[in-house]
């Protein structure tokens, strides 16, 4: 998790091979969340994801790596050039010296975690969406605001439900009082009553 040189140091009788170096994908010095270790299956990022992605392999570069402390190394600059002319510059400068003891492969000395203090390596989406946006808003105390939404989601279906069943007692009802109308006004045996004492009046007359 930290910037290395492989082949600093060539033996008697070895090629005369290029110093290898590593840049790994570290997480922030400052302890924030590392962005850039996404999932295999992810193709497609946001503007916002893809903005952190970079800036964060951006400070990869640049930032070195100073033991025990959560700040860049003012010399990483110095070193990559030491590294850059090292096969053929000899002998070696100070600073050179330096920046070899500090990064370069040793396998009798191998780095530890704990010269990486404050670092988190799990991976957080800057930027979730969809259903990773409801789960993560979840995880926070969100719970009574949540229920909220739930309440009110609930009582407009319960006043829409509402509605529908009154309009449709309401047209039930207009269809019932349309044939009472029409029973109270189908009765030709009253015309027929009417019309025949009218004749029998004028029979007698």
């Amino acid at each position: 998790m930290r910037p290395t040189f492989f082949g600093c140091n060539l033996t008697q009788g070895q090629p005369d091979y290029p110093i290898i170096i590593y840049l790994p994908n570290a997480p922030p010095f400052d302890g924030n969340a590392p962005p850039t270790n996404t999932d295999d299956t992810q193709f497609s990022y946001t503007s916002m994801f893809t903005a952190v992605f970079i800036n964060q392999a951006f400070w990869n570069t640049l930032g070195g790596f100073k033991p025990n402390a959560t700040s860049s190394d003012l010399n990483w600059g110095r070193c990559l050039q030491c590294a850059a002319i090292d096969r053929a510059v000899t002998p070696r400068s100070d600073i050179c010296s330096h920046c070899f003891a500090q990064y370069c492969y040793d396998p009798n000395n191998l780095p530890s975690l704990s010269e990486l203090p404050g670092r988190k390596f799990i991976f957080v989406d800057p930027d979730p969406s969809g259903l990773q946006k409801v789960a993560r808003w979840l995880e926070g105390d969100n719970s009574s605001l949540a229920g909220l939404i739930v309440a009110i989601i609930v009582g407009i279906a319960g006043i829409v439900g509402f509605i529908f069943w009154w309009q449709r007692r309401r047209a039930r009802l207009s269809r019932y009082s349309r044939v009472d109308e029409l029973r109270e006004d189908d009765e030709p045996w009253k015309y027929y009553r009417n019309s025949l004492e009218l004749t029998r009046r004028m029979s007698i007359t």
